[in-house]
């Protein structure tokens, strides 16, 4: 008989990584810490905004300083591109995807995307020029689909477009999900950024999923028809539009302290995942594909992937070789 039995813990930090899954059988599985490991030297990892899995026993990850390292089976094994100024090189990562042997790499700061090849290591090729607007990036067959980046406020015009296709002729046109698909309600007077994670855009059985900062959505959006949909998540947002404060930092401090944020999401198998912070406390929350909530825990540590169905908490190390630890964390959901 089929129980949902595992996925994470968090701790709130943003040098931390970890990992939920789902297990089929009663009893939970002996699970083994594993370790990054780094013998060649590489420049000391900085804190972890971002990874992502492509396949077999490999992933890449992007530190603080925008550093991007492949991993094969645990172990550092080069830098891919090059941060810095130059053609063909990044200045941030802003997000990433992956596409085969190609890490496509969202450069908000030189406004256009740096594609990388996994395998060599090098440039590719350099794509737009104007990019600077956007936050997000999804690639699905030869066309790229940017989603713009959180500056938009309760003041922004209802016909603003949100989600754009840039496709391989360089034509970058809007899809039809404009800020008047959003609850203005929930909406900051000020742009507002959340946190130090890399956003992504995850396909799965080829539709892109997405969050909007402050939308409490997953938002779906399905290339072929080109139609998007959501479904929305559990949460009880203050609302913004009632209240009176100053347009300031401090004032945006207080609402978001009373928020429930989201932070990211997690499509497994049969279900999807979500991790938010409500009062600096982690939750963990699983759904069907169609929305339905199944179970919820809050004593849990931070997650930030997923792998082969489960998701894991990378902590720093005191090694010089065994730089960071793996730690796949099991979870009983209410």
């Amino acid at each position: 008989m089929t129980n949902l039995v595992t996925l994470l813990k968090l701790y709130l930090l943003s040098i931390l990584c970890s990992v939920v899954f789902i297990q089929t059988s009663v009893v939970a599985q002996e699970m083994e810490t594993r370790y990054i490991v780094d013998e060649e030297g590489y420049p000391p990892m900085s804190a972890i905004r971002g990874y992502a899995t492509i396949g077999g026993d490999s992933a890449v990850y992007v530190d603080n300083t925008h550093n991007i390292f492949l991993l094969i089976s645990d172990r550092r094994e080069k830098i891919i591109g090059q941060v810095g100024n130059g053609s063909c090189e990044h200045r941030s990562v802003t997000s990433f995807t992956v596409g085969g042997d190609t890490l496509f790499v969202l450069d908000s700061r030189s406004g256009r995307i740096v594609e990388y090849s996994i395998d060599r290591g090098d440039c590719v090729a350099e794509v737009g020029t104007e990019l600077s607007r956007f936050g997000q990036i999804g690639r699905h067959g030869d066309a790229f689909y940017l989603i713009k980046r959180g500056s938009y406020t309760s003041a922004s015009p209802s016909d603003e477009p949100l989600f754009y296709r840039l496709n391989s002729a360089g034509q970058l046109q809007p899809l039809n999900l404009t800020i008047g698909d959003l609850d203005r309600t929930q909406l900051f007077p000020i742009p507002v950024r959340l946190g130090r994670r890399i956003p992504q855009v995850k396909e799965k059985e080829g539709k892109l999923y997405f969050i909007l900062p402050f939308s409490h959505k997953i938002w779906i959006y399905d290339p072929q028809t080109e139609d998007f949909s959501s479904f929305d998540l559990v949460n009880n947002p203050p609302d913004i539009s009632e209240r009176n404060f100053p347009t300031d930092t401090q004032g945006v401090s207080q609402l978001l302290s009373e928020s429930e944020l989201e932070m990211g999401f997690f499509p497994l198998e049969n279900v999807i995942a979500t991790l938010s912070l409500f009062e600096l406390q982690p939750i963990v929350r699983i759904y069907s594909y169609d929305g339905n909530l199944i179970g919820e825990e809050t004593d849990v540590k931070h997650v930030d992937f997923e792998e082969r169905g489960r998701l894991y908490s990378l902590q720093a190390t005191d090694s010089e070789t065994e730089i960071y630890s793996i730690e796949p964390i099991d979870l009983r959901l209410n």
